[in-house]
């Protein structure tokens, strides 16, 4: 069975690996818009404009830039933030390759709005990473369940991996003293 006429030796199961590999390297990001230098300079051919020809004074102008830089941070970091729910999955060269360490993550991935790209760094902590030692980041609070089933892998020691018993009401009692020859009593 093929995916595609696209991909006409590509099969299914192939297919699926492909994907599970790339979600497996790809991190999270929330859907905060990116810089665009041109509204910026729009608005400041705006107010010369308006202050050039006389239209207004340069105090109104500069209210007017106070609401260009209002809205462009509403709208990309508390719009998203607040109702828009949905993630970008991003996949970088490098930065995938940084392992994942829960206790003593020795740098962090941000977003540089900016220079609209991610950056790896140090941690200040960590200092510089010696040749040979991995870059380690933090996937964030995830238990081993999360970790295999997304990265495929679990880490020794997770602080954060846990393990949900059911009510005592609820263990099979009769079946584990049958497998276990012995009975069950209170106290």
């Amino acid at each position: 069975q093929t995916v595609s006429g696209a991909f006409p030796t590509l099969s299914y199961d192939e297919f699926c690996w492909g994907c599970e590999t790339a979600r497996s390297r790809a991190f999270s990001s929330s859907s905060a818009g990116r810089f665009d230098a041109k509204i910026y300079a729009f608005t400041l051919l705006l107010i010369a404009a308006y202050v050039g020809l006389g239209l207004g004074s340069l105090e109104q102008a500069a209210n007017g830039a106070g609401v260009v830089v209002s809205a462009t941070i509403l709208k990309d970091f508390v719009w998203p933030k607040l109702f828009d729910k949905k993630k970008v999955y991003v996949i970088c060269p490098v930065i995938d390759m940084a392992n994942h360490n829960s206790l003593q993550a020795n740098a962090q991935v941000s977003l540089e709005y900016f220079a609209n790209a991610y950056s790896l760094a140090t941690s200040k902590s960590a200092g510089v990473i010696p040749q040979g030692q991995a870059v380690e980041i933090s996937y964030g609070a995830r238990s081993n369940d999360q970790l295999l089933q997304y990265y495929g892998f679990v880490e020794a020691d997770n602080p954060h991996d846990v393990y949900l018993m059911p009510a005592l009401r609820d263990w099979p009692l009769e079946a584990m003293e049958q497998a276990s020859g012995r009975t069950v009593e209170a106290g």
